[in-house]
């Protein structure tokens, strides 16, 4: 991950100028998902920020987007209301995730874990001895887990402590390609996957990082783009398994007729079928409906930007209630 710092009064003004998400809703020591569009609607990268305090604010971008979104911030401080500052060569980050975190960085550290919530962070914690380190509850793993903010340099020796503290959790170490299998179970979007420059946020399953109309009055790149992409979208449906029922829910551009008209549909095909409504005679195979099988495993909501399936499923929705 690379690490962009944006300092000065005009720190959180200039932020939420320039993200989908909303800024000005975040307090100190709180972080935030979002994505950064361009002015077609296309992502330029999903990140999650880290508000130290209204005149300082640290932004994770992907790897390979660093020096992209670098840029892309300095273009628009043309004024030169903030300081940007690339720096991805003064910190590392450690991602300890799993069920065990909590237990193995406590060993670690004095903090109280336990008073960390999600999304939220300790700016200048010492673990194994290193100062300072930024304490994260944050990850992209679909676990429970910490992401820790360390001086560059410093980063073997955590690594090592880390190591040594979880041995008796049976602790591995993995790269990126085993985080790839927990994001793809939880349904985590990857940008160069899910999310590209020709693929906007609600297209890549992350619509709930974009705030529109009223809730967020302030433009940003994109905002005109993503507006008319809503007003024009195909209807799409989050679904989602709680208590193995099968739920669903209106996007933000969803109107209660086509729900509706949907949700009865669906209330007729449960009857003939025993687990999903795709194995019903003479359905079309939709990518907006997820098997039960596949949605259990994260019980989390999938996005389907398929237009064609979009108007499989309206048809059929439509001969199902005639």
């Amino acid at each position: 991950m690379g690490e962009i710092r944006i300092t000065g009064e005009h720190a959180v003004e200039f932020v939420n100028s320039l993200i989908t998400n909303d800024a000005t809703n975040t307090k100190d020591n709180q972080a935030m998902y979002t994505a950064i569009t361009n002015e077609e609607g296309g992502t330029l990268d999903d990140v999650i920020f880290y508000k130290h305090s209204d005149d300082h604010i640290i932004f994770t971008p992907n790897a390979s987007n660093t020096d992209k979104i670098f840029d892309w911030f300095t273009k628009h401080n043309q004024d030169n209301k903030v300081k940007i500052e690339n720096a991805s060569d003064e910190i590392g980050i450690i991602a300890l995730q799993g069920p065990k975190a909590e237990a193995t960085l406590q060993k670690l550290t004095q903090a109280d874990l336990s008073e960390i919530k999600p999304f939220q962070f300790i700016p200048e914690a010492i673990v194994a001895d290193v100062q300072p380190v930024v304490i994260s509850r944050t990850g992209y793993t679909g676990e429970d887990g910490f992401e820790l903010y360390v001086p560059f340099n410093q980063q073997p020796e955590i690594w090592k402590q880390l190591l040594k503290a979880g041995e008796e959790f049976g602790m591995k170490e993995c790269g990126l390609g085993a985080r790839d299998t927990l994001r793809l179970e939880a349904g985590l979007a990857l940008y160069g996957n899910e999310l590209t420059e020709e693929i906007n946020p609600f297209e890549g399953g992350i619509g709930f990082a974009v705030k529109l109309g009223d809730k967020k009055a302030v433009d940003y790149s994109g905002k005109k783009a993503l507006l008319d992409y809503g007003v024009h979208a195909p209807t799409t449906y989050f679904p989602l398994i709680i208590e193995e029922a099968l739920m669903i829910e209106p996007t933000e551009t969803e109107s209660k007729a086509d729900l509706d008209l949907t949700a009865d549909a669906f209330i007729q095909i449960a009857k003939e079928v025993d687990e999903t409504p795709e194995k019903v005679s003479g359905a079309p195979h939709l990518t907006s409906v997820r098997r039960l099988d596949e949605a259990t495993a994260s019980r989390r909501p999938v996005l389907t930007h398929d237009p064609e399936a979009a108007q499989a499923q309206r048809e059929f929705a439509k001969s199902r209630k005639k």
